[in-house]
C-alpha cells in the first residue's frame, strides 16, 4: 500500500523558524484492514479542515479519533490540575474515500479507519 503526501496547511513564525501548523504521519495494520494517522495541529488558535483522500474506494467505514489537547498551548496536567490535558475519543461513523475532519488548534490526534 501506498500512501501519498499530499498535505499543505498555513505556516507561523516560532522565533525566527517558519513552522507548518499540520504535520501528519500514516501507516496500516499488518492486514491491512485498519489505516492509522497522527495528525499534528501546531496552529496555537486554529482548527485545520483536514481533507481526507484515500487512494482507493471505500463507503461507510467505522472510524475513530482520539485527540489530546489542552484550552491553550501553555496547558499542562499538574497535582493542582490533573485533568487539564485528557485525551477525547470520538466515534466517525460512515468514514469514506474523501472526508473531511476538523482538528482542534495545538492537538495531536490519532485516526483509526477500521
Amino acid at each position: 500500500m501506498c500512501i501519498r503526501d499530499s498535505s499543505e496547511s498555513d505556516s507561523f513564525y516560532v522565533g525566527e523558524k517558519k513552522v507548518d501548523a499540520l504535520d501528519a504521519v500514516a501507516t496500516c495494520s499488518e492486514d491491512r484492514r485498519t489505516l492509522s494517522l497522527c495528525i499534528v495541529n501546531r496552529s496555537p488558535d486554529e482548527t485545520l479542515e483536514l481533507e481526507l483522500k484515500l487512494p482507493w474506494k471505500i463507503s461507510k467505514r467505522r472510524g475513530s479519533l482520539l485527540t489530546l489537547c489542552g484550552k491553550s498551548p501553555d496547558s499542562f496536567n499538574s497535582i493542582k490540575n490533573p485533568d487539564e490535558v485528557i485525551p477525547e475519543a470520538r466515534s466517525l461513523n460512515k468514514v469514506k474515500s474523501t472526508s473531511t475532519i476538523e482538528i482542534p488548534p495545538h492537538s495531536v490526534n490519532i485516526l483509526k479507519i477500521h
